[in-house]
């Protein structure tokens, strides 16, 4: 199996496109933008008001739990899977292991900020 590599050799004309995006966006007139936010709130607006209606500690025990999830639901990967295109089964490369390590501070952060 192949491993995907992104090529980076077109990341500048990315980010010049995302950059021409914002500043035709800012420097559009108002009325060419009224139609596209007028759809995006319509599309939006029941989420924000479901979102908003939640208490923020429930909010935050929510994320907790959902990057806690996340962080097991790593440690659950087959070995056989986490090792594929790997030159050893060195027990550094165990991406189970980086992934729990990398999300751990994420769960302290929202547990104890």
């Amino acid at each position: 199996m192949k491993l995907f590599f992104p090529d980076f050799r077109v990341l500048p004309r990315s980010v010049f496109f995302l950059l021409f995006l914002f500043v035709s966006r800012t420097a559009c007139a108002a009325e060419a933008r009224g139609p596209v936010e007028r759809f995006l709130s319509a599309l939006f607006r029941p989420v924000n008001e479901a979102l908003g209606s939640i208490p923020l500690g429930a909010a935050r025990w929510f994320a907790v739990g959902y990057i806690v999830l996340g962080a097991l639901w790593t440690l659950l990967l087959p070995r056989k899977y986490i090792y594929l295109g790997a030159p050893s089964e060195a027990r550094w490369r165990d991406l189970r292991l980086w992934a729990f390590v990398f999300l751990l501070p994420f769960a302290l952060i929202y547990l104890f900020w």
